[in-house]
């Protein structure tokens, strides 16, 4: 829609005027907060068929800071809002909360609990080594695996690391001297081939 301006006979959009009126004026602070839309701006407000907003009048910081009254609120309502926002931030579709809680823990918790676990045993798997059988350490140390020779160096456990976590084996358990061994990353690879031919 176009209206004419007749002070001085110009042409003027309509949007344009809607941009100059849509400022509202904060009634806590006194600070003036400009909106991108009519809709927003009425709601701010609290005019219109829109009774949502529960601080007519307050600017975003002030609305945010302004006491609320969850009294009303039921967990099952929560509950909507948590499911909501976790199947959107990982991208699933439970139907659920208990659904999705089964899940995190078996597919994001527990690799992440796994990591951590992992991580911790080879280095303290490395300190023991230097500790309790420095030879055997300096020979691993001048001649790790650089990811390309096969021929270098690692430091292996007789019972995997994986299989440590599955039997609850504490992290000092995991990483004791006696159950490491340095060997070739060849070697390394043909024992785990071995073990998955074996089914072990």
């Amino acid at each position: 829609m176009i209206f004419i301006n007749m002070n001085n006979n110009q042409y003027t959009n309509k949007k344009e005027l809607i941009k100059e009126i849509l400022i509202l004026t904060c009634k806590q602070c006194g600070k003036q907060q400009s909106y991108s839309n009519k809709y927003s701006y009425r709601r701010a407000m609290g005019i219109g068929s829109d009774q949502t907003q529960k601080n007519k009048g307050l600017c975003g910081k002030c609305s945010r800071k302004a006491k609320r009254n969850w009294t009303n609120i039921t967990q099952e309502y929560r509950d909507e809002c948590s499911l909501r926002g976790h199947n959107r931030a990982y991208k699933t579709s439970f139907d659920t909360l208990m659904e999705f809680n089964t899940w995190y823990n078996d597919n994001v918790k527990g690799k992440s609990k796994y990591k951590t676990y992992r991580r911790s045993v080879e280095n303290r798997s490395k300190k023991n080594l230097k500790l309790y059988n420095p030879e055997e350490y300096n020979k691993w140390f001048n001649n790790k695996w650089d990811g390309i020779d096969m021929n270098k160096l690692t430091i292996d456990h007789d019972k995997e690391i994986w299989e440590c976590y599955s039997d609850n084996w504490t992290i000092s358990q995991a990483s004791h001297i006696s159950n490491l061994v340095v060997m070739t990353m060849k070697e390394n690879i043909e024992k785990h081939m071995n073990k998955n031919l074996s089914g072990s």
